[in-house]
């Protein structure tokens, strides 16, 4: 177990070594020794991480219509006719609220959750994974939760700008991950 800890933390030190190497005047000499930072860990793809995305919706969407149907007596999620009337636990009026906070808990939990330790399921079927742009290691509960509320909030901005910007961005980072310190990588295969 020491020496899988100890080839990581080499391979973690090689690949922020490499970064800062390919960011400043040494570059020519990384490219010199044949080393690319496609031998680490490269910037995800846009496109492969808005299929993450989908993928993950797809994940989540079950998740929130149990979460629904679990809040669904202390709401007016349901149609009237379902109770014959409101439930004498429900709060009139609460339907599109109850909904609401169902949908975007789940969402943020998930989201969370997953982002702490590495990536979402859609990102790992993608071969991507979520880490601290300085040390490449995983975001954890507090840098997840600032990417995933504040973070997100700032990159839906002026008509998404945040999000469109990762198109030109070098690292294909969003406001998101700039806020949080985090870049999403496609995850170099264990030797």
């Amino acid at each position: 177990m020491l020496v899988d800890q100890s080839r990581e933390t080499e391979r973690v030190m090689a690949a922020s070594q490499l970064r800062s190497e390919l960011r400043g005047e040494g570059a020519a000499s990384a490219r010199a020794r044949g080393k690319t930072q496609i031998d680490f860990d490269r910037p995800g793809n846009v496109m492969v991480r808005f299929a993450a995305f989908v993928v993950d919706l797809l994940v989540e969407f079950p998740l929130q219509v149990v979460w629904m149907r679990v809040l669904e007596p202390f709401t007016d999620i349901a149609p009237r006719t379902y109770y014959r009337g409101t439930s004498p636990l429900s709060f009139p009026g609460t339907g599109l609220l109850g909904a609401a906070v169902a949908v975007w808990s789940v969402h943020l939990i998930y989201r969370i959750a997953m982002e702490a330790t590495g990536g979402t399921v859609g990102k790992r079927l993608f071969g991507l994974r979520t880490i601290r742009y300085s040390d490449s290691t995983p975001l954890g509960f507090g840098r997840a939760a600032l990417r995933e509320t504040i973070g997100r909030m700032a990159a839906g901005l002026f008509c998404s700008f945040g999000y469109i910007s990762m198109l030109w961005d070098p690292n294909s980072q969003g406001w998101h991950d700039k806020v949080a310190g985090s870049q999403v990588v496609h995850k170099v295969p264990d030797d």
